[in-house]
């Protein structure tokens, strides 16, 4: 185990540990490159209050091994230049976190993150930020995964304490690949995003959610694999400032957008947002969403039986300002509700489906409306409905 903290009064340009005692404290106040390179066995790193240039890990030889490394702030602002660390095999814990336990405030700044793991069995990599703490980084945060174990990549704040504000901000973008395993994804609370995020989860099923109010400056890209997978907008409003694309592969995914009260906020999305869940049955559920350009999802080809037996969309309370074009190869369900808010389609609407159902109750649409069965026949049904009925074009479909 290793302590790396600051102090006053000694400088080294460059540090390098290669393995050594079993626990140690290195007190600096300033370092310009510190590099880890440990041999087998588990290693518990930690460190805190630390001014560096470079910090550069390389660990993980065994199966059996557990690597901890933590790069903290605990009573003084941090400043490091840029992180690169390397994980080869066994389990791996690796988190920044923006802390202060003087009661006061503090930011722990970094230059760049890049996190690569090779055949682990578990790898969860974390930037957090504790009340008080504030993590800022300055340019790209990537994450990398390779092999079938199970990864996590987690941006959580947690307010609350002494009435103290907690932040993450990225300035950079954000490139997250998790490989093949049961993988996970969360962004949690006050995190800002200036860059692109791109998340891919790999090829088995995984879960990713959004949480809190984070702020989305450039486009976010969720691809998932041909499993199942579950993407979740939870409780809060986040919103998005540039096109949204998700993609789930195949398998009998869920894409939910919903809240369950009006007091759990909305989800804002400025700009175009796209969603396809591949082939097999799949559902996508939204509520309390206000988009500000097109929504577009594409159901691919579901099939019989299965968990939904067919594609099913609910959206709820929500606002469409473009067109909205859904698509399914086989049988769907869709519905469009109004319950505790107003739900309204400002642009064209336009449903193709293989076979199945869509439904309206208390919804405005303002402009077109097309349904088309292809190649089997859809039923539509208006209930309380506002709309120009002379805008409404039926191919292949009947009103019920």
């Amino acid at each position: 185990m290793f302590h790396v903290f600051n102090v006053d009064g000694y400088y080294p340009s460059t540090f390098q540990l290669n393995g050594g005692p079993e626990s140690n404290d290195l007190a600096f106040a300033k370092l310009g490159n510190l590099t880890f390179n440990m041999g087998a066995g588990s290693d518990f790193v930690w460190l805190y209050d630390l001014d560096a240039r470079n910090v550069t890990i390389n660990d993980g030889f065994s199966v059996d091994e557990a690597n901890v490394y933590k790069i903290d702030t605990a009573f003084a602002n941090s400043r490091i230049g840029n992180v690169r660390a390397n994980f080869n095999a066994g389990k791996v814990d690796f988190s920044l976190n923006a802390n202060n336990y003087s009661g006061a405030e503090s930011t722990l700044d970094v230059g760049s993150v890049v996190v690569k793991s090779t055949n682990t069995e578990s790898a969860p990599i974390g930037l957090f930020s504790y009340p008080g703490g504030h993590l800022k980084i300055r340019g790209a945060v990537s994450v990398e995964s390779v092999g079938t174990g199970s990864d996590t990549v987690n941006l959580i704040t947690v307010a609350g304490q002494f009435q103290l504000p907690a932040s993450i901000e990225l300035q950079g973008g954000l490139n997250v690949k998790t490989g093949g395993g049961q993988d996970g994804f969360r962004i949690q609370g006050d995190v800002r995003l200036q860059g692109n995020v791109n998340v891919d989860t790999g090829s088995d099923g995984s879960n990713v959610e959004i949480g809190g109010s984070p702020i989305f400056g450039g486009k976010v890209t969720v691809s998932g694999g041909d499993s199942i997978d579950r993407i979740s907008f939870s409780e809060g409003s986040p919103i998005f400032q540039e096109s949204v694309s998700i993609e789930t592969g195949g398998g009998e995914d869920l894409v939910t957008l919903q809240k369950f009260a009006l007091s759990q906020g909305t989800t804002h999305f400025m700009k175009s947002v796209s969603i396809s869940t591949g082939d097999q049955n799949d559902l996508v559920l939204m509520s309390q969403a206000q988009f500000g350009s097109s929504l577009t999802i594409d159901l691919g080809r579901g099939q019989l039986g299965g968990m939904f037996d067919g594609d099913h969309i609910n959206i709820i309370d929500t606002t469409i300002d473009g067109n909205t074009k859904v698509t399914s190869k086989y049988k769907a369900i869709i519905v469009f509700q109004a319950m505790n808010a107003e739900t309204r389609l400002r642009g064209k609407l336009s449903v193709t489906l293989g076979s199945g159902y869509v439904g309206f109750q208390n919804v405005t649409m303002e402009k077109s409306q097309v349904f088309i069965g292809n190649p089997g026949l859809i039923q539509v049904s208006y209930g309380d409905v506002t709309a120009d009925l002379t805008k409404r074009k039926l191919i292949n479909a009947v009103l019920v």
